[in-house]
């Protein structure tokens, strides 16, 4: 593309966005809101955070960073040294191969929380990355009393499934079924 097209075409985009969201533009009814901070809707994430909180992760503290083993990692439970292993691979400049370097970046999770409002913490994750909250942040909130999980979230899972009680049912009638045939 020539720059003079280019530099047309990006006139052309701002032009379209700032008047998106101007309001001192009387005839603009479906105004776009001018986001400062970026929003994040944590009713999906509640479910999966609840799991994640019920698996009962190895939260190692330091200062204002929490580190939790990766789902990655053949270990389940962090010590120190896994800890200041994980910042020499960030420090690093150079690694034997992309795989050292993948193996020690996704060893941990690291949730720099926000006490203030979680809702600005950051997280190490991909799913971070692309949704600017995750199950861990809100997982970690809750852990440090920053963030109730409401109680309907926290009730049974076969409560939840439909699909699940019949099932249950069903083996349970199996089991009586054949303790009275032994007998």
């Amino acid at each position: 593309m020539e720059p003079h097209i280019f530099r047309m075409s990006t006139d052309e985009i701002i032009h379209i966005w700032s008047t998106d969201r101007d309001p001192s533009i009387a005839h603009q009814d479906n105004l776009k809101a001018f986001v400062q901070t970026p929003t994040a809707d944590t009713k999906p994430l509640l479910d999966s955070a609840w799991k994640w909180l019920l698996l009962a992760k190895n939260i190692i503290s330091k200062d204002n960073k929490h580190y939790i083993a990766s789902g990655l990692s053949k270990k389940n439970k962090l010590q120190p040294a896994d800890i200041t292993t994980y910042e020499n691979a960030l420090k690093k400049t150079s690694w034997k191969s992309f795989d050292v370097f993948i193996r020690g970046i996704n060893m941990c999770r690291v949730v720099t929380l926000n006490n203030q409002d979680f809702r600005h913490s950051k997280c190490s994750c991909p799913s971070y990355d692309k949704t600017n909250i995750c199950k861990r942040i809100i997982g970690v909130a809750s852990y440090f009393k920053l963030y109730t999980i409401p109680l309907e979230i926290k009730t049974c899972l076969w409560e939840k499934n439909e699909r699940v009680v019949p099932l249950k049912k069903a083996i349970k009638a199996l089991v009586r079924i054949a303790r009275y045939e032994i007998l």
